[in-house]
């Protein structure tokens, strides 16, 4: 196992160098977006970049949660999201007039908890809180109709979070169940974690915007590197192919550039996320992780 993990790490090694090297030689020759090969769009990724360009926004999110761990016989009430993002955001205008692409690069804390929800919790069920932060990206072929866009949107980051609060809601026979001893092995330790996202942002202005959106977020209870980097160069290889075809169909068809991009990165985030709700890791065999799926609504002032 750890012979095909070094495998994959060297395989992503000498793809970042061509990378670089492609830059490289694209100081001494001028080319085109349209002749720019998979490699020098990979070494331009935006995945890649986190120089603080654009204008700074602060966003701020309310959702409702569901907690879930794949081997859990207990099931969790669900809970409230609080959450403030803050960063920069670099909006411009897309290969024809009529489009936008957006950028943004943020840091995010959030409070999950069953006291944001005005829903009745069941007493046969867990209440939970959590506390989180991370970094995030976020990246939109959107329209652009006047001052008026709409900018259907793809996420993703890393963080920690920590389960500050699990406790059953009702009386139990039994003192300690397994699911009781993987509460207290995880603890309120802050545990490494990753997110996708995927929604629609209304630009209303160019100050004010109104957001809704669906996030996938895994929270692992121990950090194995090498499976986890292993893991991450699988699902950005895959990711990276998806950039190269949907950069294909825009320049084919510029207006059907946004919804395909759209629909594509979307998709394939969530069904590897689906893939790593057994194995935490996958495709290599390890621990399920604890998940959150949260319906997300927010508004975003620019400055």
């Amino acid at each position: 196992m750890f012979k095909r993990i070094t495998i994959l790490l060297l395989l992503a090694f000498f793809a970042f160098s061509g990378a670089i090297q492609a830059q490289e030689d694209r100081k001494k020759e001028k080319v085109t977006d349209e002749e720019e090969n998979f490699w020098d769009r990979w070494g331009k990724s935006k995945m890649f970049d986190w120089r603080l360009r654009g204008n700074p926004f602060i966003e701020l999110n309310y959702g409702l949660s569901k907690v879930s761990h794949n081997s859990f016989d207990t099931k969790f009430n669900d809970l409230g999201l609080a959450e403030v993002k803050m960063g920069y955001r670099n909006m411009s205008e897309g290969i024809e007039d009529y489009l936008l692409d957006l950028n943004e690069k943020y840091i995010y804390g959030s409070i999950i908890k069953k006291d944001f929800t005005s829903t009745e919790g069941s007493l046969s069920r867990f209440n939970a809180e959590f506390l989180r932060f991370g970094f995030g990206t976020t990246e939109s072929r959107g329209y652009c109709f006047g001052a008026f866009g709409i900018l259907p949107y793809y996420s993703n980051g890393f963080g920690w979070t920590s389960m500050k609060k699990a406790e059953y809601a009702g009386v139990r026979t039994t003192q300690f169940t397994p699911d009781d001893e993987y509460l207290a092995w995880v603890g309120d330790n802050f545990r490494f974690s990753s997110f996708v996202e995927g929604g629609i942002k209304l630009e209303l202005a160019s100050t004010v915007s109104l957001n809704a959106g669906y996030e996938a977020s895994v929270i692992f209870p121990r950090h194995l590197f090498w499976y986890w980097a292993g893991s991450a160069v699988i699902e950005s290889a895959g990711m990276q192919v998806l950039e190269e075809f949907v950069h294909k169909v825009s320049h084919s068809s510029p207006v059907a550039g946004p919804i395909v991009n759209f629909i594509l990165k979307n998709a394939y985030s969530y069904g590897y996320y689906l893939l790593k709700k057994k194995n935490m890791n996958w495709p290599f065999e390890t621990d399920a992780p604890m998940t959150f799926e949260t319906f997300k609504i927010g508004v975003t002032f620019t400055f």
